[in-house]
């Protein structure tokens, strides 16, 4: 039973972009030793080859789907549907928090992540932003030193 429904932009793109996350899974697992079932490269073989079937299949069924839509037309469709400002700007402060953590150490970084976080997706006010952003990071302390039992230095 075929259902009509309304295509979303960017299905065509993350079809083909699946394909290849499936292609870069199973070159990885065909590197690791798979002589047996229960050899550690079995599974992740076994998951590489059902993703990219299934992905395959996918593209052959919407195959004139696809064929009817313009490249240009979905790339320009992408970006407010699929990566609104927010989010990319978001992904930003992720990339920065990562890449100054090991200057800056763990604590310092994590608390103006925290911070940048609550003022850039508005979810308090500036004071009432760093505020938070210590009690947070004095909860985070409490859980790993006492609970987990994991020195945070």
């Amino acid at each position: 039973m075929e259902e009509d429904t309304k295509r979303k932009p960017g299905e065509r793109i993350l079809t083909w972009f699946l394909l290849a996350v499936s292609l870069f899974v199973l070159v990885n697992a065909w590197r690791m030793p798979h002589e047996t079932l229960s050899s550690s490269g079995a599974f992740p073989f076994f998951i590489g080859s059902v993703m990219i079937l299934s992905v395959l299949r996918v593209l052959w069924k919407e195959w004139k789907v696809f064929a009817s839509w313009k490249w240009r037309e979905e790339f320009s469709l992408i970006q407010p549907f699929v990566m609104p400002r927010e989010v990319a700007s978001y992904i930003g402060v992720l990339v920065v928090y990562i890449l100054v953590t090991s200057s800056l150490g763990f604590w310092v970084s994590s608390y103006l992540f925290l911070v940048g976080s609550f003022l850039l997706l508005k979810g308090a006010r500036p004071v009432k932003g760093l505020i938070i952003g210590v009690v947070m990071l004095a909860i985070i302390w409490l859980l790993f030193q006492y609970i987990f039992k994991i020195i945070l230095w």
